[in-house]
């Protein structure tokens, strides 16, 4: 009992500190609308190959960056992030993670055939889904939030639907595509 109560100080005292503190199980429903609200907060912070942010980002760091904030995980990659989640069947919703070029680009859906992402070009910066297909192939999305809680979605114009296997490349995982 009291190796129970130290512990439970420990972790209180480390959590006021600063301290790194695990609490996944313990995450209040979000919206995507939320997320994509805080995501949208560092449009136009500079890219950086290999940055986690905030002065700075590259995508999966952007992304992984943004989830964290809310209690989430993701991996580094964006290969790796591919893979988390669930596939999307249907439409997207606001804060789905969509993928190009294979998985070597992520961002995050922001509605309407738009979504936020970091880019040598400009940074942290929304991009519409047709401009960014005139250069880069679509492969994913994939749906990190609880479904209950991103029902309203924002998901307009947009659905993800099955991918034929020609229209992968570099072995992604494409199981949705934008249409819009």
């Amino acid at each position: 009992m009291r190796i129970r109560i130290l512990l439970a100080l420990a972790l209180t005292v480390s959590a006021l500190e600063g301290a790194s503190v695990t609490t996944a199980s313990v995450r209040r429903p979000v919206k995507g609308a939320e997320l994509v609200t805080y995501a949208g907060r560092f449009t136009g912070v500079p890219y950086s190959y290999g940055a986690n942010g905030p002065r700075s980002f590259d995508c999966s760091g952007f992304t992984s960056y943004v989830y964290a904030h809310f209690g989430f995980r993701l991996p580094r990659s964006s290969y790796a992030q591919m893979h988390e989640g669930r596939p999307v069947r249907g439409r997207l919703r606001l804060g789905d993670l969509v993928f190009w070029d294979g998985g070597g680009h992520v961002g995050i859906y922001t509605g309407n055939s738009r979504f936020l992402s970091a880019t040598v070009h400009r940074g942290i910066w929304e991009y519409s889904f047709r401009v960014w297909r005139s250069t880069q192939p679509y492969t994913t999305a994939r749906r990190i939030l609880p479904s209950a809680a991103n029902a309203s979605g924002g998901g307009a114009h947009v659905a993800a639907a099955s991918f034929d296997s020609h229209r992968r490349r570099n072995g992604g995982a494409a199981d949705a595509t934008p249409r819009g």
